[in-house]
């Protein structure tokens, strides 16, 4: 009732809002405890981004002893194991990286489909964290890169991508932080 506001009550602008918007509306439904429902989350992820990486290490290696070690470092790594445990967004930002890689493929064109369902998994990994523009930059570029179609259709493709991809966090920088707050990306002041 308050709008996005953070836990300290300042304004919601140092990051997007994906990741709270999903807490309190799985938290709106189930009436439970946000941070039951963001160490459920996190736990949950954690499972699902050790499946996608059994996909991923599968594609790259195409060997199954390669593909178990491979996730077996990244499901026992220290760093998995405190996102797991933790309630942040690294988790849920990490799905949309596994996501993007998987549908990107590895040396291959993408579909119409296949470029559908990128510029979801982009714009929502832009509306999770500010660093999806990192994600939509690489997409774009491997868009245009493995694209068999003329230079022309090549950069068209990789624009509309980018543009479709962060037009939401777009909408959240003006509409929100700037238009409400006059600032695009919160206060910096480090003093």
């Amino acid at each position: 009732g308050r709008g996005f506001i953070d836990f300290s009550h300042a304004p919601f602008v140092w990051w997007p809002p994906l990741f709270p918007l999903l807490l309190a509306g799985i938290s709106g439904i189930t009436r439970a405890d946000v941070f039951r429902i963001g160490w459920f989350v996190n736990v949950l992820l954690a499972g699902v981004n050790v499946a996608l990486s059994v996909i991923f290490f599968y594609r790259i290696f195409r060997n199954t002893m390669w593909t178990y070690f491979g996730v077996a470092i990244f499901a026992a790594s220290p760093g998995m194991m405190k996102l797991a445990t933790n309630i942040g967004s690294d988790s849920l930002f990490i799905t949309f990286i596994l996501i993007s890689l998987l549908i990107l493929g590895i040396g291959e064109a993408i579909s119409r489909k296949q470029f559908a369902w990128l510029c979801i998994v982009a714009a929502l990994a832009c509306l999770q964290r500010y660093l999806g523009v990192a994600l939509v930059l690489g997409a774009a570029i491997s868009i245009f890169r493995e694209s068999k179609e003329t230079i022309v259709s090549r950069f068209r493709n990789a624009a509309v991508f980018s543009a479709v991809a962060l037009a939401p966090l777009g909408v959240w920088v003006l509409a929100h932080n700037y238009l409400a707050y006059h600032t695009l990306f919160g206060p910096r002041n480090y003093v």
